[in-house]
């Protein structure tokens, strides 16, 4: 009888032991997962921002003649360059991007509205957990982050802060950021 009793023990440490490998596994798995998606979304969305403002330039994205295109720090729209044939030169088109941020849903929103075929596709960016778009920049929260529209006609510089991250397992959350300074070349 003792030793059924011992051998039940062993078995049971044993099982708990097993249990616990297992659910560490797991939960490193889920960590993992959540944090290449979390990349990838915050990757995405920077190489897209910076591709797109290297064709703008710094007066038609904080225009002065027109005050619905004043750039915040959660929103941004300029036009971009088409090549013209027939002068051959490259000119400001009527084509345009719009980048919007929503708190509430924690995601960026590219919008391309092409004038020509007067169709808009978009791309979506989730888990971004702070405004994109400053002038200047100190750390995340700060009050005296900012977006001058003076200033990024002025220096022709875009600091570009992109924040995500991503619940795992109910109350564990994998952050990743990425800062880049954007020198807008065309202006």
């Amino acid at each position: 009888m003792a030793e059924l009793l011992i051998a039940s023990l062993i078995f049971s440490v044993i099982l708990a032991a097993l249990f616990i490998t297992l659910n560490i596994g797991q939960l490193s798995f889920s960590t993992s997962s959540a944090k290449i998606s979390v990349q990838s979304q915050v990757r995405l969305a920077m190489d897209w921002l910076i591709k797109d403002l290297r064709q703008a330039i710094s007066w038609n994205i904080a225009s002065i003649a027109n005050p619905n295109n004043n750039p915040t720090t959660i929103h941004l729209k300029f036009n971009l360059w088409a090549w013209n044939s027939s002068s051959n030169t490259w000119d400001l088109s009527a084509d345009y991007v719009e980048y919007n941020y929503d708190a509430v849903a924690k995601k960026i929103t590219r919008a391309y509205y092409n004038d020509t075929t007067k169709e808009t596709s978009f791309l979506e960016f989730y888990d971004i957990t702070e405004a994109p778009f400053y002038t200047f920049y100190i750390d995340a929260g700060n009050p005296a982050n900012i977006l001058d529209a003076d200033q990024l006609r002025n220096n022709r510089r875009l600091n570009i802060v992109i924040s995500g991250q991503k619940l795992v397992r109910g109350s564990l959350f994998v952050p990743f950021n990425l800062k880049s300074e954007v020198k807008i070349r065309n202006g």
